[in-house]
């Protein structure tokens, strides 16, 4: 992916190699040494955000309730904001903009920025994104 927007910003900055690209890509396919894939089945799409939400956003919104603390959500941080009446394709993303800490000081209520607008959630209905600190 990340060789995709290397790509995607050398043709901003140099558009006359995008056309290039398409040529040489169009042959390679025509020679038969690739081929496009075709979107795949409702139900394997389903199946797969299911499985996704079900076994792997769990594993981001870690509970340990008393037997040891996790660190305060911060203002920046990307988070998926869960709504269990919705398909998680639909689930809007936001970046929290305040934190509202209790008298323990611990974070259990968030404002969130989304493209939509500004709201405010319990922690325990998002989850934060882990971000790649590579780039």
């Amino acid at each position: 992916m990340k060789r995709f927007h290397s790509l995607e910003k050398r043709f901003l900055k140099e558009p006359e190699l995008k056309p290039q690209y398409v040529e040489f890509m169009q042959e390679y396919e025509d020679l038969g040494h690739m081929h496009p894939v075709p979107p795949p089945a409702p139900e394997v799409t389903k199946e797969f955000w299911q499985q996704w939400s079900e076994e792997y956003l769990v594993t981001l919104q870690k509970r340990h309730k008393w037997s040891s603390s996790s660190p305060n959500l911060q203002v920046g941080t990307l988070v998926l904001l869960k709504d269990p009446g919705t398909p998680p394709t639909l689930w809007k993303l936001g970046r929290i903009t305040e934190v509202f800490p209790g008298s323990d000081d611990k974070v259990r209520v968030i404002q969130v920025l989304t493209d939509s607008g500004v709201f405010k959630h319990s922690i325990a209905s998002v989850a934060p994104l882990p971000l790649d600190d590579s780039e």
